[in-house]
């Protein structure tokens, strides 16, 4: 089968799927970039993250809806966890801004895959305060692995949740790209949602709604029409406020981190 020109046999569905993009083939290092995400029940998205390419879309699930689709996920693998490498602490704090505390209170761990890359063990935290799952994050890049793979068990939510309060139900809650972002705000007393790659999709605006939140949309600068297009999509279901920042949250300095804080709807 064929969609938008796309082989169905290419586009290998998972927690750490990455795949050669079959419109740029990953330029000349052939390096995986073609990613598969849930949009919502009965959609798949599809991405290419190389800037030149870019190409992306979405493509139904025909005859199934993403829950049977979920079900061929790979279980979450159990990894041989330690403490990070005293050396690595720096890097983290560059890269992410993210200091020695932060790391211990979100509970993230180091783990090396098999690959034989070390990367941060990040949980993923349900809005009641359960595991569902981790993500591997690599402190600095290397060519023709992912940055970051997620692996979610069938607690997972759409969202991942960094919380300040005890509750998050009927909270101020500021949605985030990626964890690192999130864990920061909310070891600075602000409760928090990673999207952990894709969009913001309908089934995360049905989960805030139903824990009745106030959420605001912070994505990264460049995604700004994008956060704007999907307040409006789905303004129905519950009120989005778009926050966008200078940089990245995880990137931003503490100057600006904190003008952040302070300029956040209430």
């Amino acid at each position: 089968m064929k969609y938008n020109g796309l082989q169905e046999e290419i586009l290998r569905i998972g927690p750490s799927s990455a795949n050669v993009c079959p419109v740029c083939q990953g330029g000349a290092t052939r390096e995986a970039t073609f990613n598969i995400f849930q949009v919502d029940n009965n959609f798949l998205g599809y991405k290419c993250h190389r800037a030149s390419c870019g190409i992306q879309g979405i493509v139904p699930c025909i005859g199934k809806s993403f829950t049977d689709v979920k079900s061929r996920r790979k279980p979450v693998p159990r990894v041989n966890r330690s403490e990070i490498p005293e050396d690595m602490y720096p890097r983290i704090l560059s890269k992410f801004h993210l200091t020695v505390s932060m790391c211990a209170d979100a509970g993230i761990e180091w783990y090396t895959d098999l690959d034989g890359n070390g990367r941060l063990w990040i949980p993923i935290n349900t809005y009641d305060g359960r595991f569902g799952g981790f993500i591997g994050r690599m402190v600095e890049k290397k060519d023709g692995f992912k940055k970051a793979v997620t692996y979610k068990n069938d607690n997972a939510n759409a969202l991942a949740y960094y919380k300040a309060d005890t509750s998050i139900a009927h909270q101020r809650v500021v949605v985030t790209e990626d964890a690192p972002s999130a864990i920061r705000l909310a070891s600075s007393g602000v409760n928090a949602a990673a999207i952990l790659g894709g969009d913001f999709t309908q089934l995360m605006a049905e989960e805030l709604q139903s824990l009745g939140c106030r959420a605001i949309l912070s994505l990264d600068p460049d995604a700004k029409d994008k956060a704007v297009r999907q307040a409006i999509k789905y303004s129905h279901l519950l009120p989005l406020s778009i926050r966008i920042g200078r940089k990245d949250v995880k990137d931003m300095d503490d100057e600006d981190f904190r003008e952040f804080i302070e300029s956040l709807p209430a």
